[in-house]
């Protein structure tokens, strides 16, 4: 979920990404909107959440691009979402299986210039992905100033998804993405679901993140976060994109040796070990390390496990 200012901009590409289609839809929008896809002679699709009437008036308080999915093992962009304001959201359909849609490059190029436009911030629910699947269809997202799953996490929030967080921050039931692709081998994939729950589930992404961004920001405010945010978390979002698609330089010599220098000294410690209890013992055996420490050497006990007594770390931790 990408969200990004001004109207005006958001109106032009949703006039050229429909270029192609020539039919109106029967959605209501408001007079501006209606007025500037009518000149064009556009297709244009409106949607909202469920309960709010489609006939609010379109503001510029921004536009959010909305999630991508993978195929394949390669990512595409099956759907792409605006939405302007709190009850509304476009969508631009892309790459589904049967109904009115869009090739997907035609969509790429009418959307590059607002996602990477410096002028425009722009918002995201878990932006490190989306901007990668972007990435590798050649939009270069700039200017990604908020994450919702970011904001979230910052604040303590208990679940960081997005419809967890619509519901417990918002109190919005969203639609489980199962009810429209089923589960088990039967699953679809988005681009098979019907184009009109498709606009539904797809916008109300959109609209929840955008909400979520006002909500989420004054809370970073009153919690004095936000310099957290804006003058750390964010700036590291291109870093973490470029890193995870180009990888890291490693010194693999420094690395076996360290890997020889810590060899040594775990053996030096079995040693020692071995010496101190007078006899041998695997102790990458759970079974054999608890029996030692807790039967034979009669070490205060930890918690019960099914063979015995556990050996995990916050046990032995409790042994010091």
């Amino acid at each position: 979920d990408i969200v990004c200012g001004a109207r005006d901009r958001a109106v032009d590409f949703v006039c050229a990404a429909m270029a192609e289609r020539r039919t109106i839809r029967g959605y209501e929008v408001d007079d501006v909107v209606r007025d500037r896809i009518a000149e064009k002679g556009l297709a244009a699709y409106f949607t909202h959440r469920t309960g709010h009437s489609i006939g609010e008036e379109v503001h510029g308080n921004g536009a959010n691009v909305d999630n991508f999915e993978t195929r394949d093992e390669r990512p595409i962009i099956p759907r792409t979402c605006f939405s302007v304001e709190p009850g509304q959201a476009w969508y631009v359909p892309v790459g589904h299986k049967e109904g009115p849609h869009l090739p997907l490059e035609q969509v790429l190029v009418a959307v590059r210039p607002l996602l990477e436009s410096l002028d425009l911030g722009k918002c995201a629910h878990n932006a490190n992905y989306d901007v990668t699947v972007l990435a590798n269809h050649g939009v270069h997202c700039s200017n990604v100033n908020f994450d919702t799953m970011i904001a979230a996490h910052l604040l303590s929030k208990g679940s960081l998804g997005l419809k967890n967080l619509a519901l417990n921050v918002l109190g919005e039931e969203m639609t489980p993405i199962t009810q429209l692709i089923g589960t088990g081998r039967k699953q679809l994939t988005f681009d098979q679901v019907a184009l009109e729950p498709a606009v539904q589930y797809a916008a109300a992404d959109a609209d929840m993140t955008g909400r979520l961004r006002d909500r989420l920001s004054a809370q970073l405010d009153n919690q004095g976060l936000s310099p957290l945010l804006e003058d750390l978390e964010m700036p590291l979002l291109p870093v973490l994109v470029t890193m995870q698609s180009n990888g890291v330089k490693l010194d693999a010599g420094a690395l076996h040796e360290m890997s020889r220098d810590l060899n040594q000294k775990m053996q030096q410690v079995e040693h020692e070990l071995y010496d101190s209890i007078g006899h041998t013992v695997n102790i990458n055996s759970p079974q054999q390390l608890s029996d030692l420490l807790f039967k034979e050497l009669g070490l205060p006990r930890s918690k019960r496990t099914k063979t015995g007594y556990s050996t995990d770390a916050n046990s032995l931790e409790g042994l010091k």
